[in-house]
């Protein structure tokens, strides 16, 4: 899981730092928050907000490829959804 973290944090468009708080369910990153990280299969699925594009999520492949559109849901679960589907 680390490896899919690290290759979102080389995919985003702002400069972050990553701060792990409990268990890393939680990583503050300057304007952006990862609410939740789930492993599917040989996929990670990360559900993330940001204040000038409220909840998005990303689908990194095993391989490293970031997949996602940026698409705003209101919600964490709206963003978990479409992450999922």
């Amino acid at each position: 899981m680390q490896h899919a973290l690290n290759e979102f944090v080389q995919h985003c468009e702002i400069p972050i730092q990553l701060h792990f708080q409990d268990s890393c369910k939680v990583i503050a990153m300057n304007e952006t928050t990862i609410h939740q990280v789930i492993g599917i299969e040989d996929s990670t699925l990360i559900v993330f907000y940001t204040e000038a594009h409220c909840w998005q999520f990303r689908l990194i492949s095993a391989f490293g490829v970031v997949f996602g559109e940026r698409k705003l849901y209101y919600t964490p679960e709206a963003a978990l959804r479409a992450g999922l589907e």
